[in-house]
């Protein structure tokens, strides 16, 4: 399996993995150099460090965009091109001959674009946090990583791929373009 934005504690693949009997492997992916280091300590205090790979991966295209305009003051025009999402660069740092059964992930919930900070009561890093279009953002690139991964072959995606909402908005535009294209 794999999980997209680990964070510092790695705490849904820990859970799956110290608490289950059989031996699921878990390839486990952040952006953020200091939470994967967090992560990676996490998993060798539970023993875990032959079934769980923590990894760093380069943030999405989307991210990059988003950061190169706020230094520049430019805008992202609409029809710049978005190749990699957050399914593609964790695949990129996982051998090709492992096929996953799963991806899960709990995006990140807040818009960039909202706010300059997080909420007091929210306590977690930007990174862990933020992504450009939020948790809207975040599904859409994930579920365009999915078809992209089919449609050219490459590499075959995830078999199954969970997405946690933290609004109900969220989820309700989601289905509706899960559905559409279904």
């Amino acid at each position: 399996g794999l999980d997209i934005g680990t964070g510092a504690f790695c705490i849904y693949t820990l859970l799956l993995c110290g608490s289950t009997a059989n031996e699921i492997e878990m390839y486990a992916t952040d952006i953020d150099e200091h939470s994967v280091q967090w992560a990676q300590s996490h998993v060798t205090a539970n023993n875990l460090q032959d079934r769980i790979h923590v990894l760093c991966v380069s943030s999405t295209d989307r991210q990059q965009q988003h950061e190169q305009s706020t230094r520049t003051a430019a805008t992202t025009r609409p029809n710049d091109p978005v190749r990699d999402g957050p399914l593609r660069r964790s695949l990129d740092c996982i051998p090709r001959s492992i096929q996953l059964a799963f991806s899960m992930t709990n995006p990140p919930f807040y818009d960039v674009g909202e706010d300059a900070s997080l909420p007091d009561h929210v306590a977690m890093t930007r990174n862990e946090g933020c992504y450009p279009g939020g948790e809207v953002g975040f599904g859409l690139d994930m579920i365009r990583d999915g078809l992209v991964l089919f449609l050219q072959q490459q590499r075959k995606p995830p078999t199954w791929t969970s997405t946690m909402c933290g609004k109900k908005t969220s989820w309700t535009l989601l289905r509706h373009v899960v559905t559409q294209l279904l």
